[in-house]
């Protein structure tokens, strides 16, 4: 896929979106064919979760990075790529597929959840049901806090692997996901991340021209928050592990956002 990417990357970095604005992406220099590798220019920053972690998530939750990185995706998915065919993302079928292998390895551990688990399962599929697939556009496809560089303030998005052509709230929902999750893997207080989840979205609905229909943010949300759950469950992460009540909790919570969307 090295190829694909470079090529991908390249045309990104020349759009007049990226490099000019909120949304900076280091540039490819060079694709080495026979190595399957390529290079891009270095961007001296650090990853923006890592530095948040080593400040408590004060540098974070302190700042208007919500916002920002808003902006970021926003500038991302209005690039137009015109003669480059882009992979799909994830199908509905894919992600339906992908939730309920999640769900079946969840209850394996933890068989006195079968439940509410099952429960979650026929909301997605309930949601899913006569969903018309909205207008696909550049998708980052795997966007989250780990995903961002950080320098002086400025933010800079990496590790284009999984960039396609799909829903443009499968990156939104991700990203949510994954500040949803940090109450689970660091304690972060969830008063503090539903602050900036409203602030990431307020801001994200401002800067794109369509809508962020809420029922398929919730849709997605849940279906990543199982992801998550499964990986703390099977590398028995030791805090998010003696967390999985509250993620149990986030569960339900996004549950009944989406049932209260329908």
């Amino acid at each position: 896929q090295s190829r694909y990417v470079y090529d991908v990357l390249r045309r990104v970095c020349e759009s007049p979106r990226c490099n000019h604005g909120p949304l900076r992406v280091p540039p490819p220099i060079v694709h080495l064919d026979d190595a399957n590798t390529y290079w891009q220019t270095a961007w001296e920053g650090q990853s923006l979760s890592k530095t948040a972690k080593h400040s408590d998530w004060a540098i974070f939750f302190e700042s208007d990075f919500a916002a920002q990185i808003a902006a970021l995706l926003a500038a991302l998915h209005q690039i137009d790529l015109e003669n480059i065919a882009l992979q799909a993302g994830p199908s509905l079928e894919q992600v339906i597929a992908a939730a309920r292998e999640d769900r079946m390895n969840i209850i394996q551990f933890l068989p006195q959840r079968s439940e509410e688990l099952q429960r979650v399962q026929r909301a997605l599929e309930k949601l899913a049901a006569g969903w018309h697939a909205p207008m696909p556009r550049l998708i980052h496809g795997a966007f989250k806090l780990t995903q961002l560089l950080y320098r002086d303030d400025q933010l800079a998005l990496v590790d284009f692997d999984a960039v396609a052509c799909g829903d443009p709230l499968y990156d939104v929902s991700e990203f949510i996901a994954s500040l949803e999750y940090l109450n689970i893997s660091d304690d972060v207080p969830i008063a503090k991340i539903n602050s900036k989840v409203e602030q990431f979205l307020t801001r994200y609905q401002q800067d794109v021209p369509w809508e962020c229909a809420r029922e398929r943010i919730a849709f997605y949300v849940l279906v990543f928050l199982l992801g998550k759950i499964h990986s703390t469950l099977k590398k028995l992460e030791a805090r998010a592990s003696e967390n999985l009540p509250g993620a149990l909790d986030l569960l339900t919570k996004w549950l009944k956002l989406a049932e209260g969307y329908q």
